[in-house]
């Protein structure tokens, strides 16, 4: 019974990952691009500008927040730390 339960639970959290993940795939293409002619003119591409407006050969900046990935990653590694020790002090009582 227990093992169900587990699968269950699994299989819950994975489709919300699926649900919750999908407004973010179907905001590739928005706002939708609709265009009936083509350029045929070339354009160069200019040289990509960092933050400070100087021009550089590396990654563009796109101003992710960082800060906030690793702490929802640390938080999500002490539940399962939590988890874990809570599994373990079941299982030896």
């Amino acid at each position: 019974m227990a093992a169900m339960r587990r699968f269950c639970a699994v299989l819950v959290f994975a489709a919300m990952g699926v649900w919750l993940t999908a407004g973010v795939a179907a905001a590739h293409d928005y706002p939708p691009t609709t265009s009936s002619s083509v350029q045929s003119q070339s354009q160069s591409a200019a040289p990509a500008a960092t933050a400070d407006g100087s021009s550089s050969a590396g990654l563009p900046f796109t101003g992710g927040n960082d800060i906030a990935l690793v702490t929802v990653g640390i938080a999500a590694i002490g539940a399962g730390g939590l988890l874990v020790v809570r599994a373990r002090r079941r299982s030896h009582a």
